[in-house]
């Protein structure tokens, strides 16, 4: 059975390759798309969720025109040997109250922020109202 696409150059191989097993993916010479499918954005993000890797990944965040071989190369003797576990990727809450605020009075997301900060749940609950357009599931 053929593996799909995504399956072959997935992000965690190469995130297991830089932490734990130190292979050297990129330097697979029958297979060429390793070092053009590198994620290197997605890979930096990845690794600066771990305190001690934030160093070395500002180094590299500031030499981010470099191929991305030297990237991986970089990571791969740089970084000590440890299994490390996927961290939260950092989102932003955003309440039905919060986009209502902003919608209601124009405000940015700062302003809403504290808007949202200030306004009591009687007074959200008025606006979210006001705002509200209906539909299906309204």
């Amino acid at each position: 059975m053929k593996k799909k696409y995504n399956e072959i150059y997935s992000l965690s191989k190469y995130l297991n390759a830089i932490n734990y097993t130190k292979e050297p993916l990129l330097e697979n010479k029958e297979d060429p798309f390793w070092e053009k499918k590198y994620p290197a954005f997605v890979v930096n993000r990845c690794l600066s969720y771990h305190k001690e890797l934030i160093y070395i990944v500002n180094e590299m965040n500031q030499r981010a025109n470099i191929s991305n071989r030297l990237q991986f190369h970089f990571f791969i003797n740089s970084i000590r040997r440890m299994r490390r576990f996927g961290s939260k990727w950092a989102t932003t809450n955003r309440s039905k109250a919060f986009d209502a605020i902003k919608k209601y009075y124009g405000y940015s997301n700062e302003k809403a922020r504290v808007a949202l900060d200030i306004l009591s749940k009687e007074q959200q609950g008025t606006i979210i109202k006001k705002v509200s357009v209906g539909g299906k599931h309204e």
